[in-house]
């Protein structure tokens, strides 16, 4: 049995999937293609792929606190090479520079992060389901269309976002290590704050002006092949697969492994 891909499993004990490259403009009803067996491509909002009936597209509540006490929480312990590149896609997404980085974890194993002020946005599942149960797929798009009877689009119910992260660095046997600080602070310039109070430690928190999203959930649509009329919604688990950027979808976009969905008339929940 192959090992979990830690650059793709690292929130999953907080219930969320990892976004490759954190952005500050991905939000619940979104919509994600599956492209391989880990990947989701993002390819723009539901909003434009549908055509509303009786029931109106779904709100989306902004800056609540986040669920389960996620901020503060610390992520799963992983490989150095695995989290340098985590970090440095964090910190360009901050809007600072990760030029040299490694050099300042040069005494590192494994890193672990823990993400600060998490703010979390969605849409009621329950309200996606009444929506798109009213709803046609528009007429004038091939491919979403055959990716929508593929039951291949997912639509993001919740993001995570936050300003600040702290990375602990792990030396051999999960020891304590120092950091050197002047290359970090080097290495790190741009739109950020970088605190080194406890390098020492092994410990840096890193804090950007912009939130950022760093984690999401998403449900699989299900469509009837025959009537291309929408029939439920399939969780995502946490940890299956990763968001990637927008781009374009290959006609030969991968198969769906497939897994057990739920009506939600049928959990009593619609």
């Amino acid at each position: 049995m192959s090992r979990p891909d830690q650059s793709i499993t690292y929130l999953k004990h907080l219930g969320y999937c990892v976004v490759r490259l954190p952005r500050s403009d991905m939000a619940p009803l979104e919509t994600l293609v599956r492209t391989g067996k880990k990947d989701l491509q993002r390819t723009g909002f539901l909003e434009a792929i549908m055509v509303p009936g009786a029931n109106e597209m779904p709100p989306v509540s902004e800056d609540n606190i986040a669920p389960g006490g996620i901020s503060g929480k610390e992520t799963s312990s992983m490989k150095l090479e695995i989290g340098l590149n985590i970090l440095g896609n964090i910190i360009r997404a901050f809007g600072g520079s990760d030029l040299g980085l490694t050099a300042g974890y040069s005494r590192a194993r494994s890193l672990i992060f823990e993400f600060d002020d998490v703010q979390e946005d969605h849409a009621d599942i329950n309200l996606l389901d009444q929506f798109l149960t009213t709803a046609s797929i528009r007429p004038d798009q091939n491919t979403i269309t055959s990716a929508l009877i593929d039951d291949k689009v997912y639509v993001v119910n919740s993001t995570l976002k936050t300003t600040r992260m702290t990375v602990q660095a792990k030396g051999e046997n999960g020891a304590r290590v120092g950091l050197d600080v002047p290359v970090i602070q080097q290495a790190v310039s741009g739109e950020l704050d970088v605190d080194v109070a406890r390098a020492a430690e092994g410990s840096v928190t890193y804090e950007g002006k912009v939130p950022i999203v760093f984690g999401f959930q998403a449900v699989r649509l299900i469509y009837d092949d025959a009537t291309q009329s929408y029939t439920a919604v399939d969780p995502l688990d946490a940890g299956r697969m990763a968001a990637r950027e927008l781009g374009r979808i290959e006609p030969d976009y991968l198969t769906l492994d497939e897994g057990v969905f739920f009506r939600m008339q049928d959990a009593g929940i619609a």
